[in-house]
């Protein structure tokens, strides 16, 4: 238990003393006071039932305004959507990971060095250690590279040790197709409209750094929408595919991205065989998404989860969206996990209403996070509650006897 817990829990008990004292001082007063004032006792009667009523709607009204509250959840869901509000390896849990491919699209250029390089009869590139590729202009495509082992009987390495997220950037579309093995992101600067990748080139700033760790066995290297400066090759085509050696003494490959990216990474079979695999333990992120838009219609990636505010538990079944009212929503990602049925993410953040349902403007179901609850338990709430309750009855019962016993004098009088 952490020290906020322990001071918590100390000012609870504390309330709960001074809730008793108050009770047995307020006892002895009104004795006191119902002796001194003899044949006021009515009036004051009246007061403390006027007071006692006044403090049980107040009651009321704090707990039925709703608050900033603090909520956690769990979801699984196919796809997911997030601003990272950190400088952050993102996908850190794959660095121990052998991959069977690794691909991207939108690299404006990058540099290749290594031991050997063999494409077709191109000698002047057979004998150089260094290649530089670079967007062909006069191809209007998406420049996309691809790299994979040769020899699928050789043991090699392709790892990805970094791929270091800039704060403020935008991961969309994170998705995780268990039956291909296949990881896809999509990194921009905003949240994208859609998943379909869109580069742009005239905005520029650092999205991530990106490290990936070879082994020395050939790669096959395959291009599309790129021209080979140096060695300058002429006559290229739209796809070009060439073998590549990687430097045994310099075992990763190491570049910056300014601009958006779209990754795939396909894993060997054998390291999703059992078990989940976490991407992340922790994530400090803004405008999370668990929902994609399909031209106007907005369509949910979840596939089950729940979301707890308080002690109120809200349930999330299959094609219902979840959404956040006030506060902050989703704050925190935790254990970004892969699994058979998608990912598993947990969450926490802070919100005034937590809402499900079907339809995505008009929620069915919700949860919303009441005042009181940040001081007091439900059972708290609820004995608090009862008390005055208690005391009203009990001054009612007062009252309409005292009234009784003074219209009875009065018709004596009479």
């Amino acid at each position: 238990m952490n020290i906020v817990q322990k001071l918590f829990t100390l000012i609870v008990k504390i309330v709960e003393i001074l809730k008793h004292l108050i009770k047995i001082l307020w006892g002895f007063i009104s004795s006191i006071v119902m002796i001194l004032l003899g044949e006021h006792r009515t009036f004051f009667l009246n007061l403390k039932l006027l007071i006692v009523s006044f403090l049980s709607i107040i009651l009321f009204f704090l707990t039925s305004f709703s608050a900033l509250n603090y909520f956690e959840g769990e979801v699984i869901t196919n796809q997911l959507t997030f601003v990272l509000d950190e400088k952050k390896n993102f996908l850190k849990g794959l660095d121990d990971l052998n991959l069977r491919k690794i691909s991207f699209w939108g690299l404006p250029e990058l540099e290749l060095s290594g031991e050997k390089f063999n494409y077709k009869n191109f000698t002047e590139l057979n004998q150089t250690k260094v290649i530089k590729l670079k967007k062909n202009e006069g191809q209007n495509i998406t420049p996309q590279l691809e790299i994979k082992s040769s020899n699928k009987e050789q043991e090699n390495y392709l790892k990805v040790l970094l791929i270091e997220l800039s704060k403020s950037i935008a991961v969309n579309c994170l998705k995780y197709d268990k039956s291909r093995n296949l990881i896809e992101l999509y990194l921009d600067f905003d949240i994208a409209k859609s998943c379909s990748f869109q580069t742009n080139y005239n905005d520029s700033k650092k999205i991530a750094d990106i490290e990936i760790e070879l082994g020395n066995q050939p790669f096959d290297v395959t291009l599309q929408g790129y021209e080979i400066q140096q060695p300058k090759l002429r006559n290229q085509t739209n796809s070009m595919k060439l073998e590549w050696t990687h430097k045994s003494g310099n075992k990763t490959l190491d570049f910056e991205v300014i601009h958006p990216l779209f990754i795939e990474l396909e894993l060997n079979e054998d390291e999703t065989k059992d078990n989940d695999i976490l991407l992340q333990r922790i994530l400090s992120v803004t405008d999370t998404r668990l929902f994609h838009q399909e031209q106007k219609d907005y369509v949910t990636n979840i596939i089950k989860g729940s979301v707890r505010m308080t002690d109120q538990k809200l349930n999330i079944e299959p094609s219902q969206f979840l959404q956040f009212q006030g506060g902050k929503g989703i704050e925190r990602l935790y254990n970004i996990s892969l699994t058979s049925q998608g990912i598993k993410v947990l969450f926490n953040g802070t919100a005034r209403k937590v809402l499900s349902g079907l339809n995505f403007d008009s929620p069915g179901y919700n949860i919303r996070g009441e005042f009181l609850a940040k001081f007091m338990s439900k059972e708290q709430r609820i004995a608090i509650i009862g008390f005055l309750i208690a005391i009203v009855s009990t001054l009612l019962i007062e009252w309409i006897k005292e009234f009784s016993e003074k219209l009875s004098n009065n018709n004596n009088e009479d």
